[in-house]
């Protein structure tokens, strides 16, 4: 079963093209990486999975029965408590 999808998915923002005609499926059992260089735009296509932010061309489809366990890990500067990394992980999912 298809989780996610895109087609010809782009985002701008005004005259900066951040991501252009990206086509993809994610079936339910999938395990993906997504690798680029810093500033490629693997957080913004993130946010746009999950919602988080609206493409500005393109489709998105998402499955209507995703829980709420799809969560990321956003990226810090720094670590504001005590917690091991594991227990950081974690509370994507509170």
């Amino acid at each position: 079963m298809i989780v996610y999808s895109c087609d010809k998915l782009g985002l701008s923002f005004g005259d900066e093209i951040i991501l252009e005609n990206v086509n993809l499926s994610i079936n339910e059992k999938d395990r993906i990486g997504i690798v680029g260089d810093n500033g490629a735009g693997k957080t913004t296509f993130i946010k746009i999975l999950l919602g988080e932010l609206l493409p500005t061309d393109g489709f998105i489809n998402r499955y209507t029965k995703l829980t709420s366990d799809t969560g990321y890990l956003a990226q810090k500067s720094q670590l504001d408590s005590e917690k091991t990394v594991y227990d950081e992980f974690l509370l994507t999912f509170d």
